[in-house]
């Protein structure tokens, strides 16, 4: 081979976040419906045993979720679940649902016209890969 550019248009290999993501989705769903009590400890070992998976998949699911407020670090222990009940979720998910709208809307202002050819750009890519 002369160059990686010769693989151009060769098969990607499946992506770990896409593990870490469906890890991070049933840990979620667990949070939401209560199965997951505030305060209780979440380690990475536990769950990559729990879901059959690598701790490399575990840990990026922590970290998703301790993005999204679910989740948050215990010292040096691990992680917590954050949400105690329904209305606290709730809250937190309009609070988050705000800010998110605020931050695409300054982000939209302050465009350019590179970025937005970009932005389209990758916006057509993604529609092409969803037909």
């Amino acid at each position: 081979m002369d160059s990686i550019g010769t693989l151009e248009g060769a098969m990607m290999l499946d992506r770990p976040d896409g593990l870490a993501s469906r890890v991070a989705a049933l840990v979620r769903s667990a949070i939401v419906e209560g199965k997951l009590a505030a305060g209780l400890h979440l380690s990475v070992p536990e769950l990559a045993r729990h879901f059959g998976v690598s701790r490399t998949p575990a840990r990026e699911a922590l970290l998703i979720l301790e993005r999204e407020g679910l989740v948050g670090r215990r010292g040096t222990s691990g992680m917590q679940v954050l949400v105690g009940d329904t209305g606290t979720l709730a809250d937190l998910l309009e609070l988050r649902e705000v800010l998110e709208g605020l931050a695409a809307r300054r982000a939209a202002a302050r465009i350019d016209d590179a970025a937005r050819a970009e932005l389209s750009e990758l916006h057509a890519r993604h529609m092409a890969v969803l037909r």
